[in-house]
């Protein structure tokens, strides 16, 4: 007996969830229970995105500020002022 096409179509890979981390642009994901956040936007029809490893950079906190400022480096924003 021979699946029907929408059987055989329909199983598609799941995606990583990704968890807000309170930044544009940003988010949290989980490879082999390891955290890294990932930076993904769209530009003038191009995309850009990279990955930032929560246990290579030290951490949460230091994670996310160097994802930060490659996202803020690639789109030209300027840095918060405190």
């Amino acid at each position: 007996m021979t699946k029907s096409l929408k059987d055989r179509t329909s199983k598609k890979k799941k995606s990583p969830r990704t968890t807000n981390v309170g930044s544009p642009n940003i988010g949290r994901l989980f490879i082999n229970g390891k955290p890294y956040l990932r930076v993904s936007f769209m530009r003038n029809g191009k995309i850009f995105q990279k990955t930032f490893y929560e246990h290579l950079l030290g951490g949460k906190q230091q994670t996310l500020l160097v994802a930060e400022e490659w996202r803020d480096q690639i789109t030209g924003v300027r840095a918060k002022l405190n």
